[in-house]
């Protein structure tokens, strides 16, 4: 699923389901306005390299539980 943002590059948030490495949650989190509270994902290994967000507000919760990664820190493939 593609989220386009204003001031942002357009994020795929990838379905759990569909990570074939190993996660695990981080300790960090962070709040979006437009979104709500992110919780972040260390993901085969490297420290807070995805977020998602579990409670999402109404208007994106389409993305729930879907993580985003970090396109410097990870390359993600199909």
């Amino acid at each position: 699923m593609l989220l386009s943002e204003t001031g942002y590059p357009v994020r795929a948030y990838i379905a759990r389901e569909d990570i074939r490495v190993p996660i695990e949650p981080s300790e960090k989190t962070s709040f979006c306005p437009f979104k709500g509270d992110a919780s972040y994902w260390t993901v085969a290994g490297l420290e807070d390299v995805a977020w998602s967000y579990e409670e999402p507000k109404a208007e994106v919760d389409a993305i729930r539980g879907r993580l985003a990664f970090y396109p410097d820190r990870v390359t993600v493939e199909a």
